[in-house]
């Protein structure tokens, strides 16, 4: 995982998100779960076991947009989301 990106969507995510509500790396349960497997980058919810609405990414940029926008109330607060990670990681560069 590229390291700027996943520092730049982990502060996103604990400053915004109580941590049960997400899963960086691997399962978790009733969370909008990131991991890096061997097909990419997957964005799923884990519930009871199970892995849900499974997307596949090429790149851990797009599944991070993916993760914002899966835990996102709102179209708004999902584009000021989105906006604050690709400043982020274009900062880290």
């Amino acid at each position: 995982m590229d390291k700027g990106v996943y520092e730049s969507l982990n502060d996103i995510l604990s400053s915004e998100f109580p941590l049960g509500y997400y899963s960086i790396g691997g399962y978790g349960d009733e969370a909008v779960c990131i991991e890096q497997t061997d097909d990419g980058w997957k964005v799923y919810t884990g519930f009871r076991g199970q892995k849900d609405n499974v997307k596949i990414f090429s790149n851990i940029v797009e599944a991070s947009l993916a993760m914002l926008d899966c835990l996102s109330d709102s179209d708004e607060k999902s584009r000021l989301l989105r906006d604050r990670f690709l400043n982020l990681i274009e900062t880290t560069k």
